[in-house]
């Protein structure tokens, strides 16, 4: 989801704890939030940092919370 709540069906390319790179079908603004609903991992939440030529990728905003608690 957009910032402006535009949903568009997406998928992932590649994660990692700090990104996702996504194939999108609409790529939103350098530095715009987003909202992303991944099916196994649940909603997630950042910033667009970069395009590529299918989509973009999201520097991802995650809390510290220590694994086990």
């Amino acid at each position: 989801m957009l910032a402006n709540r535009e949903e568009h069906a997406c998928q992932s390319v590649d994660f990692s704890p700090g990104g996702v790179s996504l194939l999108a079908p609409v790529r939103g603004a350098i530095g715009e939030r987003v909202i992303v609903y991944l099916a196994h991992v649940g909603r997630i939440e950042g910033e667009i940092a970069r395009h590529t030529p299918q989509g973009f990728a999201v520097e991802l905003t995650a809390t510290a919370k220590p694994c086990g608690v």
